[in-house]
């Protein structure tokens, strides 16, 4: 059988932040590597290609069918409320 050799709180804490820095370093590196290629530029390119719906363009129509429509999309059209316009 084998034996477990106690770790003190104070060990356990140590690790752990150990852990969470390298993890942190890891992270910071990928996403400076993932944000400075060509790979990512293309990529925001083509989200950007895509349509930005509001989201107050809820319509009836995008529902499955009126008893699953939410009540906003049933009623008549009005001004969006976190629109500034």
């Amino acid at each position: 059988m084998a034996t477990r050799t106690k770790t003190s709180a104070a060990d356990k804490a140590e690790a752990r932040r150990e852990l969470a820095a390298s993890l942190h370093t890891s992270i910071t590196d990928k996403v400076a590597e993932l944000t400075s290629s060509d790979t990512w530029r293309a990529y925001l390119d083509h989200v950007a290609s895509f349509h930005s719906y509001s989201e107050c363009s809820s319509d009836a129509r995008l529902w499955p069918g009126p008893a699953n429509a939410p009540p906003h999309a049933m009623s008549t059209p009005r001004a969006c409320p976190n629109r500034d316009t």
